[in-house]
This record gives structure tokens, C-alpha cells and sequence, in this order.
């Protein structure tokens, strides 16, 4: 007895019912695989933020984002009082240079530079204070020094591995893996890793305390002014974001709103992710700050970060 194949016309139908239910299951596939990946940056984040806090519990202060010398210097004072005086004089040299005006204890920017830009940015900050500072009390910026070129031995031609293993006895606050830390360009001598995040292309998480906020945001224009980490301008940069909610119900204060709002995280710290795009953007005419939840100052890049205040999701889920 002789068995039936299926016709041409009868595989075509076949096959164009097939690709219809792909084209619609596609869709909703690709729905559940991006809300997987926001929620698996979301809980890096949240855990990055334990570990912050847990720096903060063993320390009495939340580690310092090198924006202001004076913060680090207070920072140090608090928190490693019987730090070795030349070690802290190498690490200061390491992160702002070797000249200083010595009335005021402050950096003194390099010709032609209207404000001093620290060698170690937000990304590298926040890898820094929750996996290589050392135990020893005496010396705990050890990672720091070699990172930024001024190892006594290595000098300039340090190399990743020997930043991570500078630090004898390092702290190691967060489980960082180590094949995602990655170390850009920005300077031949500085070798300090930052993290890769999770889903978000080549972008790094960003680390911006709140003593860091005012000096984040003074001036719009000036690219190095914002938070920043390893590729730039490959990811862009960011700056902190307000708040919506008033300090006060007196008349507003324009163009600098700053003391009018209050920035988000007021008194803590901020964590921010590109999210998937990889992207931070960089905004061509930077006129205002960014405000959660409602938008305002939002441009495209925005939309899809995540921060350590935004609850697990992205900042566009809050719009209205």
C-alpha cells in the first residue's frame, strides 16, 4: 500500500502557519528576556548598594567618589586614622597630582584647566572602595598607588593583575568578577579596573557619594565636570539626579534650581547603570538637571538606566 506525502502546497501552508506564530510568540519572547536581563541589573545593583553600606558599617562613613579632595582628606582623617604619613602622601599624588597650594590644601588645576579632575572616575571609585582597599591599616591604599602609575617597582608599566594584587590582604566587600573588570584608556599610567555591568554593553557602574553632587553639577558644559568611567566618550557620562520634591515653597531660583530641589539620595550615595543601550548619553546642549520620577531633563539615554533608587527598574518605568 502506497503512503500519501505531503504536497508543496500542503508543506507552504505548513510553514507559513509556522513563521505567523513565531512572528507573533517573537515579540513577547524577546518582552520576557529584556525584563529578565532589567531585573538581573537591578539586583546587582541592589547588592552593590549592601555592599556600600556594609563599607560604611565597618568604616563609620560611605567611601568618598575623589570629586573632592576635602571630602577624601576628612574621609581618611575618620576612617584610617593610623594610616602611615607618606602612604597617604603617595596616595594623594597618585589620585590629584603632585602640586598643591599649600595655604589652601587643595589640587592645584594644570595650566589652562579651570577646575582639577581627579585621576581616579566614578567607575573606578566604586571597584576600588568594595574590593581592593587592604586590610592593613597602616597602608590600605596600596591598590590605588600602583593603579595610578606610581608604584615604587612597576611605575607606569603596572598592569591589571598587578593592581589586584597590590592590596596583601584586601578587603573584598563585594564579590566582583574579576573577568568583567575592565580598564580603559584614559591615561597610559592608570590601570585602576572599573565593572562591567551586567546586559549593558561595555558601560560600567558608576559611583557618586553625595559630597560629590554640587561638584557633579556646577557646570554642565565641561565634559570631565559629570561622572564618567574607562571608555569615554564611548558610554557618555551622567550626573546625579534630583528629586521633584521642593526644599521649600519660596519662588524658584533659575537657571541654577540645585538649592531649590532636593537631589535623590540626598545624604547617601547614588549607583548608575546604563542600562541596556550602554549608553549614558551625552547631551550636545546640557542646560538643566535630570528629574525622578517625572522626566524632566530626560534625554533619550536616560530612559533606560538604572539607579539604586529606581526600585529594580528602569528610570522610564517611573515616568508618568
Amino acid at each position: 500500500m502506497s503512503r500519501r506525502g505531503f504536497t508543496l502546497v500542503e508543506m507552504l501552508v505548513v510553514i507559513g502557519i509556522i513563521g505567523v506564530l513565531a512572528a507573533l510568540l517573537l515579540p513577547a519572547v524577546w518582552m520576557a528576556v529584556n525584563r529578565a536581563r532589567v531585573a538581573s541589573i537591578g539586583v546587582e545593583i541592589a547588592e552593590l548598594n549592601k555592599a556600600i553600606e556594609s563599607y560604611r558599617e565597618k568604616h563609620g562613613d560611605y567611601p568618598p567618589s575623589f570629586r573632592d579632595y576635602s571630602a577624601f582628606m576628612r574621609h581618611v582623617r575618620k576612617c584610617y586614622p593610623q594610616i602611615d604619613a607618606n602612604h597617604l602622601n603617595e596616595t594623594i599624588k597618585s589620585v590629584w597630582g603632585a602640586a598643591f597650594n599649600s595655604s589652601t590644601a587643595q589640587p592645584i588645576p594644570a595650566a589652562g584647566v579651570s577646575h582639577f579632575v581627579p585621576n581616579i572616575d566614578e567607575g573606578e571609585a566604586l571597584v576600588f572602595w568594595l574590593y581592593l582597599v587592604d586590610n592593613d591599616k597602616r597602608l590600605p591604599f596600596k591598590a590605588l598607588i600602583t593603579g595610578c602609575g606610581r608604584d615604587p617597582v612597576l611605575g607606569a608599566a603596572a598592569t591589571l593583575t598587578d593592581v589586584l594584587s597590590a592590596a596583601k590582604s584586601p578587603e573584598r566587600l563585594y564579590p566582583f568578577k574579576e573577568q568583567f573588570l575592565i580598564d580603559g584608556a584614559e591615561a597610559t599610567d592608570d590601570v585602576m579596573p572599573a565593572y562591567k555591568a551586567n546586559f549593558c554593553g561595555e558601560s560600567a557602574y558608576l559611583y557618586m557619594d553625595s559630597r560629590s553632587y554640587d561638584e557633579l553639577t556646577e557646570d554642565y558644559l565641561t565634559l570631565l565636570r559629570a561622572a564618567y568611567s574607562e571608555d569615554l566618550p564611548g558610554a557618555g557620562y551622567v550626573r546625579p539626579y534630583w528629586s521633584e520634591n521642593r526644599t521649600s515653597s519660596a519662588a524658584l531660583t533659575p537657571p541654577d534650581l540645585r538649592d531649590d530641589y532636593k537631589p535623590m539620595n540626598q545624604t547617601t550615595f547614588q549607583i548608575i547603570s546604563a542600562g541596556q543601550d550602554g549608553l549614558f548619553g551625552v547631551d550636545a546642549t546640557p542646560v538643566s538637571l535630570r528629574y525622578f520620577p517625572g522626566g524632566g531633563g530626560y534625554i533619550v539615554e536616560d530612559n533606560d538606566n538604572l539607579t539604586n533608587f529606581s526600585e529594580g527598574r528602569r528610570l522610564e518605568d517611573h515616568l508618568p
